[in-house]
Order: structure tokens, then C-alpha cells, then sequence
């Protein structure tokens, strides 16, 4: 798994501002097996969504446990890509993927 601090980018935009975006996990599974993550605590993002699956249908995803049988598909417990997942919620990752959770540590809009 690694972290990518958008409130941590070192170079200011043209004007001198400093630059901030959100935060990004991306979790890499080369195993041929689902393994169970779990996610930072809060202090590196207080809400994570998932963007990017790469096992799955891009509108859905799963949570530990889950998944069984063909590693492309979800076999119970299907949660929409738009589900907010708090700190240190565990989940599962599909065998030879990767998924690529945000949280919104940018500026509010």
C-alpha cells in the first residue's frame, strides 16, 4: 500500500500559492489470493472512496470477506464506488489487482 499526501506537495503553482490536493491510497495485490488491508487511521484521511478497481466492474467494489470464487467478480457484500469507507475499515483486494482509494484532504469547494 502506498500513501500519496496531496496536503504535502512541495512546489507552490506559478503564483507562489501552495498546492493542495486530495490524498490518494493505492493498494497493490500480486498474490494469487484476496488479501485483507485495513486502512490508516484517521489522521491520514477521514473518509476514503474508492476510484479504481481493477477486478471489478468500475461501480462496485467489496469489503473484506466478500469475495469467493472467480477473483473478477463480488460474491456477496457489493458496495457502490460512491460508499464512504471510514479509517481503519478493512477490505479485501482481488487477487492480481490493485485499487486506488481518495480521500478529500484538498481545499472545500
Amino acid at each position: 500500500m502506498v500513501f500519496l499526501n496531496g496536503l504535502a506537495i512541495p512546489a507552490p503553482d506559478r503564483r507562489g500559492i501552495p498546492i493542495r490536493d486530495d490524498c490518494f491510497l493505492v493498494v497493490f495485490n500480486a498474490n494469487d489470493e484476496p488479501i485483507t488491508f485495513t486502512l490508516p487511521e484517521e489522521e491520514y484521511g477521514a473518509e476514503w472512496y474508492i476510484e479504481v478497481d481493477t477486478a471489478m466492474r468500475p461501480e462496485a467494489a467489496t469489503h473484506a470477506g466478500s469475495m469467493a470464487g472467480d477473483p473478477g467478480t463480488a460474491a456477496s457484500t457489493v458496495v457502490e464506488a460512491s460508499t464512504v469507507l471510514e479509517p481503519e475499515t478493512e477490505f479485501s483486494v482481488a487477487p492480481r489487482s490493485i485499487v486506488v482509494l481518495r480521500s478529500p484532504c484538498g481545499p472545500e469547494e
